[in-house]
């Protein structure tokens, strides 16, 4: 289980292990923010897929984002209880992030899984995060 946030309003949510994200959420993740624009048009989508890829359990009576993406639009989720989600969220994203370049480890060993495989050593293309966060804490839910 996931890391237990507590929010506004005496409710909570459980977000998951960001290595732990199924790839059709994480991929949604990755759609949305190349749709990111600088407007809530373009905000809202990421959000959405953002906490549909992280919340794992909720207190509240109905499914989570990643199951019911309406659940959002209910009235018993607030503004400020959805703010708390996101601030929570934001630290995980690095680590939802696609990793394809290889350990040190496996670099010495190009026979190891995810080494060079062509042997050009040319770095990715994709940039690698500048920081990540911390792992999460095993912790479990103590109430509803």
């Amino acid at each position: 289980m996931g890391l237990r946030v507590d929010l506004p309003g005496d409710q909570w949510v459980i977000l998951r292990d960001p290595a732990t994200v199924p790839n059709r959420l994480r991929d949604r993740v990755y759609v949305a923010r190349d749709g990111l624009d600088g407007t809530n048009a373009g905000t809202i989508p990421y959000v959405r897929a953002l906490l549909g890829a992280l919340v794992e359990a909720w207190s509240y009576p109905f499914g989570v984002p990643g199951k019911e993406p309406a659940s959002l639009d209910r009235d018993e989720v607030t503004g400020v209880q959805l703010d708390a989600m996101l601030t929570a969220c934001r630290p995980l994203v690095p680590l939802m992030e696609l990793q394809t370049d290889p350990t040190p480890e496996a670099r010495k060993d190009p026979g190891a899984p995810f080494g060079s495989s062509n042997g050009s050593g040319s770095p990715s293309p994709i940039p690698t995060p500048a920081s990540a966060a911390p792992s999460l804490p095993n912790s479990e839910p103590t109430g509803s």
